[in-house]
């Protein structure tokens, strides 16, 4: 019975509340919290010895980066196509999550590249710069006085 005491309690800790839970979909979502949960203690049972394991929110919220970053929901645009000048005068943001400290901190196919519109450093807010990490696809700075390229990859 420990187990299930165990998963009982870990899933009590951070529990998704759901108004009606006679629906049959809601279920989907129990079981997906509980496959959550079962995937972190596996991670705390292979974590090598001597390396801090990361906490329950903190796995189910790098799950969900990676889960939202890999998924590609291109739904078709309804309505009338815009012309021409009605897409240039609209502002066009490119809003880009922060990638998991896991795929930050992993040291492989991180290479500076050059953009050609000068962006907002993910670090120093203030500072705008055309220099973009491959692998993460955020903005640094990478000048002689600052270096945020090479802080946003090792803290």
């Amino acid at each position: 019975m420990g187990g299930v005491d165990l998963a009982d309690m870990l899933l009590e800790l951070y529990r998704i509340d759901f108004k009606s839970r006679s629906k049959w979909y809601m279920r989907i979502f129990f079981l997906f919290d509980l496959s959550v949960v079962n995937g972190w203690l596996l991670y705390r049972r292979c974590l090598a010895a001597g390396q801090k394991p990361m906490n329950l929110l903190q796995f189910k919220t790098d799950v969900a980066r990676a889960l939202l970053s890999g998924a590609s929901l291109a739904t078709p645009k309804r309505g009338r196509p815009l012309s021409d000048a009605d897409t240039n005068s609209q502002k066009k943001r490119n809003y880009t999550c922060r990638p998991p400290d896991s795929t930050r901190l992993d040291g492989q196919g991180h290479f500076p590249a050059w953009i050609e519109s000068k962006q907002r450093c993910r670090v120093c807010v203030q500072a705008h710069s055309k220099v973009k990490c491959v692998k993460c696809e955020v903005s640094l700075c990478f000048t002689p006085n600052r270096n945020c390229f090479l802080t946003y990859h090792t803290m």
